[in-house]
């Protein structure tokens, strides 16, 4: 990389460009190249990929509605949308756990988005047509299964299928502190491990404040996190030690985290 910069800074010195386009042609070689170990190189030219792992993840956006951020459509789908559709931004987790069909109306959105997969197909309207038999004309939808329940998209002309995994997702949230902001873990709570249709007004119910209705709900909710979040008490001591040890110049704080690391590390040196 530096020996790119090198010739570039000359090529420019030796044209008859001003400074302004001098400085772009620089900046243009910066940007467009990269460097890059063999091991790196030789996995992009074979397309081999760079990581693997058995469980897919999937990020819960649990953050309030006004601090999160919804993605356009593109032009074109906008303009085939009907003219009374208001739904311009893409379909996003909570709205697909929001419009779930009424069989999943106690599934939880950690449930819903550790557990279920979501198909599309075009909607395709029943045929009142008869055969030569005077009998219903049948299609191929008719040998489909029935007894999953559907949900029709209006704005898109999309039925939704729903389908539970066999293998469930690792789910990430935003997971906020309790110490900073103890309503919205409260909320966050609330909203991950119990069953709601509308974000506005089911998470907090005729309650006061989210800490009021978790604490109606908390052996409920106690129940759902031993699934998901099975480690998270020992993870909040870990940092909250970390975070009384940051600042300290103490050796033994340290020392106390990783009791056996500088011993190990002075063995190796002497091996």
């Amino acid at each position: 990389m530096s020996e790119l910069l090198r010739r570039a800074c000359d090529e420019a010195r030796k044209g008859n460009s001003n400074i302004k386009q001098q400085v772009r042609d620089i900046g243009n070689k910066f940007l467009n190249n990269v460097e890059i170990s063999a091991q790196e190189a030789l996995y992009i030219i074979l397309q081999l990929p760079m990581r693997k792992s058995s469980r897919e993840v999937v990020f819960i956006n649990t953050a309030p509605p006004e601090d999160r951020v919804e993605l356009l459509k593109p032009i074109n789908d906008i303009k085939q949308m009907e003219d009374d559709c208001e739904e311009i931004f893409t379909s996003s987790l909570l709205k697909k756990y929001t419009q779930r069909p009424q069989r999943l109306e106690h599934v939880t959105l950690a449930d819903f988005a550790a557990w279920y997969n979501i198909s599309y197909k075009p909607y395709v309207k029943k045929t009142v047509e008869v055969d030569v038999d005077n009998l219903p004309l049948e299609t191929s939808n008719d040998d489909q299964n029935d007894d999953e329940e559907d949900t029709f998209d209006t704005c898109n002309s999309n039925v939704q299928k729903y389908k539970m995994r066999a293998k469930a997702r690792i789910i990430r949230s935003v997971c906020f502190n309790q110490q900073i902001d103890p309503e919205k873990q409260y909320r966050e709570l609330i909203m991950l491990f119990s069953s709601w249709r509308s974000e506005n007004t089911d998470l907090i119910r005729n309650c006061s404040s989210y800490e009021e209705h978790f604490l109606l709900i908390k052996d409920k909710i106690a129940n759902q996190m031993k699934q998901y979040a099975i480690c998270s008490e020992d993870l909040d001591k870990i940092q909250e030690q970390l975070s009384n040890t940051e600042g300290s110049n103490d050796l033994y704080d340290y020392a106390m985290i990783a009791p056996a690391s500088q011993s190990m590390q002075r063995m190796q040196m002497r091996l």
